[in-house]
């Protein structure tokens, strides 16, 4: 969040600029019955409010739902009108400010809205993204540089050289010599995906299914991460 104020002057010292992130995932509305269902709701997550109260019932934006029953192949058709209110938002829209502190000739403003990061698991992350996320391209922050072997015994596959991500002190790190690589930024695939288009790379191998429609947004290139994977537990997220 300091990043994205420091980089975009209209967020500083700002507390009516939102800062939103988007967060989404796939949940079966019958429960534990044996009948296959698969809806996909879209929450718009607020971080003008304190950390406790952003991912509360009350106070989390339902703005979107795509039904079932089966997962739909791509989600940027859904996306579109949602991704076309973030760019009116951050333009800049004529709101009022209805509180009761706010000086009364100061209550109409200009309400701009930047969109942080979407928020998913990994299948998640795939299906809004575009990245892969699974097979010998299943890391989509690595890119390139992700190390990887099959497990013909195991049948599946494994990955390999996490130590480099260790502090240069630890002792599971000891004799390792590699840095860490640079790390794919979504301008990054856009490139990528010029070059699927004229042939240099295929498809297949790229770790690129599509380009997301987030990648409209005229500020998605200054971010430092796009998008974050959380894993859930029965506890909460972490």
């Amino acid at each position: 969040m300091h990043h994205v104020e420091a980089t975009h002057s209209r967020m500083q010292d700002n507390p009516r600029a939102l800062r939103i992130g988007i967060a989404t995932d796939g949940f079966s509305p019958v429960g534990l019955s044996r009948k296959s269902y698969s809806i996909w709701p879209v929450m718009v997550i607020n971080y003008n409010i304190p950390p406790w109260l952003a991912t509360k019932k009350g106070h989390m934006m339902l703005s979107l739902i795509i039904p079932g029953p089966k997962k739909p192949s791509t989600m940027d058709i859904y996306l579109e009108p949602l991704v076309e209110e973030l760019k009116l938002l951050w333009d800049g829209v004529r709101a009022y400010d209805a509180g009761a502190r706010c000086p009364r000739e100061d209550r109409w403003f200009t309400l701009h809205a930047i969109c942080m990061w979407t928020i998913h698991d990994s299948p998640g992350l795939g299906f809004i993204s575009g990245l892969a996320v699974s097979g010998t391209r299943g890391c989509p922050t690595c890119g390139d540089h992700l190390q990887v072997q099959y497990s013909t015994s195991l049948r599946s596959t494994y990955y390999l050289g996490h130590e480099k991500y260790l502090p240069f002190d630890h002792h599971l790190r000891a004799g390792c010599t590699d840095q860490i690589p640079p790390y794919m930024t979504m301008i990054d695939y856009c490139v990528l995906e010029a070059r699927i288009q004229a042939g240099e790379v295929p498809r297949v191998s790229s770790g690129l299914n599509r380009v997301s429609v987030l990648l409209e947004l005229p500020y998605c290139d200054s971010f430092l991460i796009q998008h974050l994977g959380v894993r859930c537990t029965k506890k909460g997220m972490w």
